[in-house]
């Protein structure tokens, strides 16, 4: 049976771009049961103010990592309204983003993109930058997610951006190789092969094993499609 190669690497890098950039965020709070019930005795102990925030807003970030996308709702959402009773901004944003990523480990685009939309009018309000480049890179995810190559880039290079700009290390090698892999999907193999390498000049980048082997393995596919094989 004839199988079309490019087409199937391309599919991997799909695959790889959005999903391996939602996975990034939604276990960077990886499961842990015990932990999770910890944070919840601590709740009870606190007072309605910015603690009290992170707490809910951790609590979702742990519960969405196990895929309990309705109690994480619920935990973001709290997180969210005591956030805005308190006008503080930081935590709506990291609620919102949240809530947009949990929408979108389930696919559903329109209301992982109006809460994303909503974090970002709210994070250059209140000029958090991080919070910034996080929204504008879950954008991006959405927007790859969907097809919009042009649009996730478009995201993905403000990101970038800005995460060069406040010296976020591991988020801009994150940028880095989704701007590569959309230029890849867009057969642009050789700006693909441009940011691949940028990665691997950052110091420190091989830390992260398994990020490290996934940029080693696309400059590979870049390098094939150029047909240049060292």
């Amino acid at each position: 049976m004839f199988i079309n190669y490019r087409m199937t690497l391309q599919k991997h890098l799909v695959h790889f771009t959005c999903l391996f950039l939602i996975l990034c965020h939604s276990t960077a709070f990886s499961v842990n049961e015990a932990l999770v019930d910890s944070l919840k005795k601590e709740l009870t102990k606190t007072k309605q103010d910015s603690n009290r925030v992170k707490l809910l807003n951790d609590i979702g970030a742990y519960l969405l990592g196990d895929r309990k996308f309705n109690e994480a709702f619920d935990y973001l959402q709290q997180g969210q309204q005591l956030s805005e009773k308190l006008d503080y901004k930081n935590g709506i944003v990291i609620a919102l983003n949240r809530k947009g990523l949990l929408f979108l480990n389930q696919s559903i685009y329109a209301k992982a993109l109006d809460c994303f939309s909503k974090a970002l009018i709210v994070s250059k309000k209140a000029n958090y930058k991080k919070g910034e480049a996080d929204v504008m890179s879950n954008m991006g995810i959405a927007y790859c997610d969907l097809g919009e190559y042009a649009k996730a880039l478009t995201n993905y290079v403000a990101a970038l951006k800005i995460r060069e700009e406040i010296k976020d290390i591991h988020g801009t090698s994150l940028s880095l190789m989704s701007i590569a892999n959309i230029y890849y999907l867009q057969t642009k193999y050789s700006r693909a092969l441009e940011f691949y390498l940028k990665i691997l000049k950052i110091k420190g980048v091989n830390e992260d094993s398994y990020f490290y082997a996934q940029v080693i393995y696309n400059t590979g596919l870049a390098y094939m499609q150029l047909k240049d094989y060292p």
